[in-house]
């Protein structure tokens, strides 16, 4: 496949120039888990543009064809995921569900919403996520949809850091989620420093940074905020 009509590359793209990704060595962003980080990708900026959005499903879609595996619904992570489980659901035809972070505290206290004919249980769902960085939002995820017996193999993630020297929280879960992410830190950087979208010193700076990422903010006169 050429790089004109990778959808990969065009996500990349768009992450490198649509304003997804911040770069602040000098006022870090605080991650979910507290420590303080010179990068931060939102891929929320990303649903404004139609061009992006159908890149992310047909990209996703590439992925469920190659991997072979066959799916009843696709479900989004709230909130960022639910526009793409959408687009992606229309395309392919299949009931779309999205997922909270918590049951909701009125009403009928769901934290799935959206039917299936015959209910969830013994269903194989596709959950979609946005930015996947510790996992801990995509994991309750999961966990919550499985608690109504649904079958949950794998979590298609738009963006994954794919930090190195931290295994795979997936990859523990009983039974086993694989994580499929389209981009990941080490391509997005590949794809900057061919097309020339970063200067040579960001590139140089998020290069020491992916080198040992939880050390850098107190190395930086950042330190955790958690341990």
């Amino acid at each position: 496949m050429s790089n004109e009509i990778d959808p990969r590359k065009t996500i990349a793209r768009a992450i490198l120039t649509r304003g997804a990704m911040t770069v602040c060595p000098d006022a870090p962003i605080r991650w979910a888990s507290g420590y303080a980080m010179p990068i931060y990708i939102d891929n929320r900026c990303l649903i404004g543009y139609a061009d992006v959005r159908a890149a992310i499903a047909e990209a996703f879609t590439e992925m469920i064809s190659i991997s072979a595996e066959r799916y009843d619904a696709i479900a989004g992570v709230a909130t960022g995921a639910i526009p793409h489980a959408t687009t992606l659901a229309d395309r392919l035809k299949l009931p779309l569900l999205y997922i909270r972070a918590k049951p909701k505290d009125h009403g009928q206290g769901r934290q799935i919403e959206g039917d299936i004919p015959g209910g969830l249980s013994g269903k194989r769902i596709l959950v979609i996520e946005d930015t996947i960085s510790t996992g801990s939002s995509a994991i309750n995820a999961i966990e919550a949809v499985r608690r109504e017996g649904a079958l949950i193999p794998v979590c298609a993630a738009i963006y994954h850091y794919d930090i190195p020297g931290k295994p795979s929280r997936f990859t523990h879960m009983d039974p086993e989620c694989r994580l499929m992410p389209l981009i990941t830190f080490p391509y997005l950087l590949e794809v900057a420093r061919e097309e020339n979208l970063l200067s040579i010193e960001i590139l140089a700076l998020l290069e020491r940074w992916y080198a040992d990422p939880f050390a850098w903010g107190a190395n930086h006169g950042f330190p955790p905020l958690t341990q």
